[in-house]
């Protein structure tokens, strides 16, 4: 029970650290000024009485969406690709038990 117990504490420790990782990495990967720029963009949406230019900032937003969740995409599959190595290596060490 007490292997059980630390084997849960650690898991928990190593996803606590990857989520940490990837929040710091995607907030320096998405720079201030996308998200700046994403800002604008719905403050001109709510401003804007003109359907058609509404209808312009709104496609654009969405296009601005798009390529930040694409970013942040790929850089959760790099950091799966690191937890998973880490993994690896953390199974090879001599003298642990499986």
């Amino acid at each position: 029970m007490r292997n059980l117990k630390t084997a849960v504490a650690a898991t928990m420790l190593v996803w606590l650290l990857s989520v940490t990782a990837f929040e710091s990495t995607a907030a320096s990967t998405a720079a201030p000024n996308e998200m700046t720029d994403m800002q604008q963009t719905m403050e001109q949406i709510e401003s804007t009485k003109d359907p058609e230019k509404r209808a312009e900032l709104l496609e654009k937003h969405l296009d601005q969406m798009h390529a930040m969740m694409s970013k942040m995409h790929t850089q959760m599959g790099e950091m799966m690709n690191q937890m998973e190595q880490q993994r690896k290596q953390t199974k090879r060490m001599p003298g642990r038990s499986h």
